[in-house]
């Protein structure tokens, strides 16, 4: 074989190791490993959005992430959002990547500016950067100034109980225990008759795998026949009466199912489902 046609061949199969090393890293959540193999493989293969989404997921996903690698999941995303092979995953996984830059950046101005310079840049520009955010602690003080607790969406709750300012949290918290909450879209994660585990906000939705913020107890015991299986989407009720706000988990007591709905048609692996509807106003 000639020398430049076996440097091609063990560029591709490099490519082909390091990828499916980086997913399966990924899937078990060993983020470094999966970082640093789906890079290489994308550094391989720029284009490839089975590889470049898992890349994004591997900074995005990623506990107590540094800011560069927030930094770099952005650019991914943006990237992958371009990449997207149908226009409903683009759209999904672009309304993914720009909550993902909101929370990094505070909004989403500028977002758009991203993907479109990410459409045709296969790695971030040298001294690339976007503003970070104010504080977990100042946005929640903000938020609890411009909107009341009555109109404030299950995200905006859950972020301002964990956000670590204590006052925020208090004035949230004591506006909505022990006082019914009806929400809506809810994934079921865990379910017997008296209680049900769910995932109640977009990212713990959407997190790899889901992951339960609500522990909602029954006030009687579910029928077998609407019983809600694992992964359907349901509207319910309760009464909040505790949280924890690290990792955050909310029990609601006195709890009733609203409405069940069907479970969702299956998508792809990693891929992010459109914004759900529930019973409360969600911000635009």
């Amino acid at each position: 074989m000639a020398d430049l046609d076996f440097a091609k061949l063990k560029d591709q199969l490099a490519g082909i190791f390091n990828g499916s090393v980086g997913i399966a890293a990924l899937q078990g959540n060993d983020y470094p490993t999966a970082q640093k193999s789906l890079q290489d493989a994308v550094n391989t293969t720029p284009t490839d959005f089975s590889l470049v989404y898992p890349l994004a997921l591997a900074y995005l996903n990623q506990p107590n992430a540094t800011p560069q690698n927030q930094l770099q999941g952005v650019w991914y995303i943006a990237r992958a959002t371009n990449l997207a092979p149908t226009p409903q995953y683009k759209q999904q996984i672009g309304e993914f990547g720009r909550r993902k830059y909101m929370k990094y950046h505070g909004g989403d101005d500028g977002w758009t500016d991203v993907v479109t310079a990410a459409a045709s840049a296969p790695t971030p520009p040298a001294g690339w950067t976007v503003k970070p955010a104010p504080t977990p602690a100042e946005q929640a003080a903000t938020m609890v100034q411009q909107k009341p607790v009555a109109q404030m969406s299950f995200d905006e709750i859950q972020f301002i109980l964990s956000s670590g300012n204590q006052q925020a949290a208090d004035q949230v918290w004591n506006a909505i225990k022990d006082k019914p909450l009806a929400l809506g879209g809810g994934k079921v994660i865990t379910a017997s008759p008296t209680q049900l585990a769910i995932a109640e906000s977009y990212e713990d939705i959407n997190s790899t795998p889901s992951k339960a913020d609500i522990t909602l107890e029954m006030t009687a015991e579910i029928p077998a026949k609407l019983m809600p299986k694992e992964g359907q989407n349901i509207d319910f009720q309760g009464k909040p009466t505790s949280y924890t706000p690290n990792p955050f988990m909310m029990t609601m007591t006195d709890g009733s199912l609203v409405k069940a709905k069907s479970a969702e048609p299956a998508t792809p692996k990693h891929t992010t489902p459109t914004h759900r509807p529930t019973t409360r106003k969600k911000p635009s």
